[in-house]
C-alpha cells in the first residue's frame, strides 16, 4: 500500500523592500525644485536625440544636473567619459 508524503507548502520569496519601494518622483522627492531652462530647440531635440542613440539612461534634467554639477566642480565637459 503506497504512503502519502506530506508536504509543506513553501511560502513566496520576500521580496527585498529596497528593490520593490518605488523610486520617489522628482515632482515629490524634497531635494528637486522645478525649473525653467530656455534652450534652443536644435540643441534639445539634438540632446535627445543623442541621449537615446547612445545608449544613455539619462533624461534631459539630469544631463544638465550632471553638467550643472561637473561645472560646479571644475571638470571640464570634455572630460566626461561617453557612456
Amino acid at each position: 500500500m503506497p504512503t502519502a508524503t506530506k508536504t509543506t507548502p513553501t511560502p513566496p520569496a520576500r521580496k527585498d523592500p529596497k528593490k520593490s519601494a518605488p523610486k520617489l518622483a522628482k515632482s515629490k522627492d524634497p531635494d528637486f525644485r522645478p525649473s525653467t531652462v530656455y534652450l534652443r530647440r536644435k540643441t534639445h531635440a539634438a540632446c535627445d536625440y543623442e541621449l537615446i542613440t547612445r545608449g544613455d539612461k539619462r533624461d534631459l534634467s539630469e544631463l544638465i544636473e550632471d553638467l550643472m554639477q561637473g561645472w560646479l566642480h571644475g571638470v571640464s565637459p570634455s572630460k566626461y567619459p561617453a557612456p
